[in-house]
């Protein structure tokens, strides 16, 4: 659950910048041409964090992203399979 709904404000370039902490104490920006904008997306994403679903990043590597998958949503076993797991072959 995020705590409390954010800020919106006028950065010195124009653009407007939403501002929240994620669960886990994060903290997001998002940005708009205009106040209503930058609010709509901040909505979005703030219902987005409550339901358990992440941002995505803009400029993320494939090997970022594969080792966030692995800590996240990856299942974990400490059992032998005979058919190799998303961890292995990641390691690899």
């Amino acid at each position: 659950m995020t705590s409390g709904g954010g800020q919106v404000r006028q950065r010195p370039n124009g653009l407007w910048e939403g501002r929240y902490f994620a669960a886990g104490g994060r903290r997001h920006s998002i940005y708009g041409k205009t106040m209503r904008e930058a609010l709509e997306k901040m909505r979005t994403a703030l219902t987005a964090a409550d339901n358990g679903l992440r941002p995505i990043r803009d400029r993320g590597t494939v090997e970022a992203f594969l080792a966030d998958w692995l800590e996240s949503t990856a299942p974990t076993s400490d059992r032998e399979r005979s058919s190799p797991t998303p961890r292995r072959v990641a390691s690899t």
